[in-house]
């Protein structure tokens, strides 16, 4: 049909950046609209606007970013495609790559944050190793505005809360980039809620004690005395401190170095 054939000529005869640009559009304005979406996607347009970021222009990488996070938010609807369109590795890459300024990062933020919320695809597209999840979330975090880090906060928070995805975040080492979240001044609510909460799921994994000594420990004896936070996070940070103390006997020294007994006291 017609839609293929644009589809065709867009993808692979097209030499000319300009005249991919002109098409991807259009087929991003088919994708958007209501009435035609359905069939967009049975066609493969949103497949065909992935692979135009192979040609790394940032109209194309933008136009695709756009029309995932739009996906996104029907995303129970679209699994079998996103997941077929690895679109968890497609984000994370976008990020990743030498043109994914701000703007692209924030948009992946909150379609990852979006996707993370389904099962399946946090099962088969996050939890899988080449999705390079926690390398995406690092590179997202230098946005450093307080919506973007909650969306952040949000997918570290769904992977943790799920045996396979807290291996990932095991595997790839996610303790010190969780923490980081966190650090500096005015750190949102929501976003300490989120990040104390996911450390204290994966605090039940005895071989990331020694990292969350390291890196974690400052902050959940901070959020633990800190009257002004949330009863629940506070109760998390206990929660990892006693998880810490009791298997992990180097955190001990750690912690009432700092004044951890206090903060204790003070809850």
């Amino acid at each position: 049909g017609t839609v293929q054939d644009v589809i065709v000529i867009t993808v692979l005869r097209a030499n000319d950046v300009r005249t991919k640009q002109v098409l991807a559009q259009a087929l991003f304005n088919l994708l958007a609209r209501v009435d035609t979406r359905r069939e967009m996607i049975d066609c493969d347009v949103p497949m065909a606007l992935v692979r135009l970021t192979r040609v790394e222009d940032p109209i194309l990488n933008l136009l695709a970013t756009n029309m995932l996070k739009n996906l996104s938010c029907e995303a129970d609807k679209n699994v079998e495609k996103l997941l077929e369109m690895r679109v968890v590795r497609v984000l994370v890459s976008q990020c990743l790559s030498s043109g994914g300024g701000v703007q692209i990062k924030r948009k992946c933020a909150a379609t990852l944050a979006n996707l993370a919320a389904v099962p399946e695809i946090l099962d088969k597209g996050f939890c899988d190793r080449q999705s390079n999840i926690v390398s995406g979330v690092r590179s997202i975090a230098v946005a450093r505005d307080a919506e973007t880090l909650e969306y952040v906060a949000t997918i570290c928070y769904y992977l943790a809360a799920f045996e396979k995805g807290r291996d990932e975040l095991v595997a790839q080492e996610a303790v010190p980039v969780l923490a980081s979240l966190c650090s500096g001044e005015d750190v949102p609510a929501k976003v300490r809620q989120l990040v104390v909460a996911a450390l204290t799921h994966i605090s039940n994994d005895p071989s990331t004690h020694e990292a969350l000594t390291e890196f974690a420990l400052p902050l959940v004896i901070e959020t633990m005395a800190g009257a002004v936070h949330a009863h629940d996070t506070r109760m998390n940070a206990m929660t990892l401190l006693c998880n810490l103390i009791v298997h992990h006997e180097p955190s001990r020294g750690a912690a009432v170095a700092l004044e951890a007994l206090p903060a204790l006291k003070a809850f």
